[in-house]
């Protein structure tokens, strides 16, 4: 029995019912608040934020009816994180007309001075394996999960939140991609790193000098080719905003 159209119209179905109970979701939230409901609007959005396929859109248009909601019920904490993450993403949005005057003199406080959301790579070997990292700065808390791939020679052997790890002891290129997740599953922004790793014991380390001056010299200029080498390995990108979404970009000074 062949189910290809049945699947397909299945896949249909479940794709419009998550898309209108996302919506759904919001609109109560909306609602909610519009009535003066605004315990009701926050519970909305704590739903909405759980909901998957969210664009980055609708969670900026979350975040600030967010912060709508708890400057009404003068909870302070919730609006300066809403507004806080919503700098983060969107620090050039302009909010609704409507907006009170004190949360409109907040935002226009909070959205220069919050750290942008950013990260850095490192790739390097450590022994027979190729090592993989990724340092997130994200202070407002906005990215809920992170996911890393690690592709080039060898086998992949394991990868746990920001750090992967691939077994070869062949040198090459090696290709770091990190996507960023946030509230309600939004791709926040997505960045590929390329590096060059060096073989498996490619590098030697010269014997020893009796010469203690010698020997000296020689850690002096080793601890400078290390630190060297950690520094040119680090890559840092930004969070900006384009007309299609929020994305990753790189590199940065």
């Amino acid at each position: 029995m062949r189910a290809g159209p049945w699947l397909s119209l299945f896949v249909l179905v479940s794709t419009v019912h998550v898309g209108f109970a996302r919506a759904q979701t919001v609109n109560e939230a909306r609602a909610a608040y519009e009535d003066a409901r605004f315990e009701a609007a926050l519970d909305a959005l704590d739903q909405t934020f759980e909901a998957s396929r969210l664009s980055v859109r609708q969670v900026a248009d979350a975040l600030e009816l967010r912060a709508l909601a708890a400057f009404a019920l003068q909870d302070r904490e919730v609006h300066d994180l809403a507004l806080r993450q919503l700098a983060a993403l969107q620090p050039n949005r302009v909010l609704a007309a409507e907006t009170p005057p004190d949360v409109r003199a907040r935002w226009e406080d909070l959205r220069t001075t919050v750290e942008p959301f950013d990260a850095r790579f490192e790739v390097r070997r450590e022994g027979d394996d190729v090592i993989a990292i990724v340092i997130a700065n994200d202070v407002e808390g906005l990215a809920r999960t992170y996911e890393l791939t690690l592709e080039g020679g060898g086998q992949r052997t394991s990868s746990e939140g920001l750090r992967a790890r691939v077994r070869s002891r062949e040198g090459g290129s090696y290709s770091l991609v990190v996507t960023a997740i946030g509230p309600g599953g939004a791709v926040l922004g997505e960045r590929r790193h390329t590096a060059e790793v060096m073989p498996s014991g490619a590098l030697t380390v010269a014997a020893p000098s009796p010469n203690r001056r010698a020997r000296r010299a020689l850690i002096s200029v080793s601890v400078v080719v290390v630190v060297a080498m950690a520094v040119g390995v680090g890559l840092s990108f930004a969070l900006r905003e384009e007309s299609s979404g929020a994305v990753l970009v790189g590199p940065q000074p």
